[in-house]
């Protein structure tokens, strides 16, 4: 299977300069997953420290009017984040979109919700349910850490156990955090036995500083493989099944867990279980 993974512009919108570009690049790739960066279309809400509901409205408008336009995008399947109202609270909830389909699964919302400056996620956002779902895209079976659930890694080896082969990472981070964001990012591969797919916001913050871009993608072993820069903003990489397989029957994944892995399977809920939207 083939990924792509991207820095995107910080007010990254459908159709403008970069989705143009993004889906000349996709055309030329036959690439099977585009991975987005965490809520990815029109401004980062949460830099603003006090609620606005007009302004979270249009986040979920102009995301509505991009997973409206993902069939013009030359990939069968996209992933990422999206935010949604639940009885009047944001959620911040990741998603599959197949083509074949035209439709979305959805299967992991943000537990982990940060404030500090440029990031009030905890005005803006609720951690939603608390589920940490598993899907499959072909054959390999994939799971989300929405940016900062990846700092904890009990979840990336959960997912390991779970036999999970891909973890996928939206992220919107600072360009001063890049070095941290890579450790972790590694260690979930590492702890995890999967590979470790995470994109990623780029420019300015409307709170001040900027997002660090470098979409990354990381081997089963925590080996970094690919990572996208402000010249190449989008790379796309073949991942193999078999890497991941291998990876679970090796150290640290062959290390027994300290409870019972029936403790963690409720903590497991399908897309088809959501019925709070």
């Amino acid at each position: 299977m083939k990924i792509t993974i991207i820095e995107a512009p910080a007010a990254f919108i459908c159709r403008d300069a970069y989705w143009n570009q993004l889906a000349e690049y996709l055309d030329t790739q036959a690439s099977d997953v585009l991975v987005l960066n965490e809520l990815p279309f029109g401004p980062w809400v949460s830099s603003r420290e006090n609620y606005h509901e007009i302004d979270f409205e249009q986040s979920m408008r102009l995301h509505k009017e991009a997973l409206e336009s993902f069939d013009e995008l030359g990939v069968e399947t996209v992933v990422g984040s999206l935010p949604f109202l639940v009885n009047g609270k944001g959620i911040n909830r990741s998603f599959v979109w197949r083509r074949e389909y035209a439709s979305l699964e959805f299967v992991h919302d943000k537990q982990f919700i940060p404030s500090h400056k440029g990031y009030h996620e905890a005005r803006w956002f609720q951690p939603g349910s608390t589920k940490f779902g598993v899907s499959t895209i072909g054959e390999f079976r994939c799971a989300f850490l929405i940016c900062t659930d990846v700092m904890f890694n009990e979840w990336a080896r959960f997912y390991g156990r779970c036999g999970v082969d891909i973890i996928f990472v939206p992220r919107a981070t600072n360009i001063t955090t890049i070095d941290r964001w890579k450790s972790a990012l590694s260690m979930a591969a590492i702890v995890s036995g999967a590979y470790v797919a995470s994109s990623n916001r780029s420019g300015a913050n409307d709170a001040g500083g900027s997002f660090g871009g470098s979409g990354m993608l990381f081997s089963p072993r925590g080996e970094l493989v690919a990572e996208t820069s402000h010249d190449e903003p989008m790379l796309s990489v073949s991942v193999d099944l078999s890497a991941t397989r291998k990876a679970k029957e090796d150290y640290p994944c062959n290390v027994p867990d300290l409870v019972s892995q029936t403790f963690f399977q409720q903590f497991i809920q399908k897309e088809k279980n959501y019925d709070d939207t």
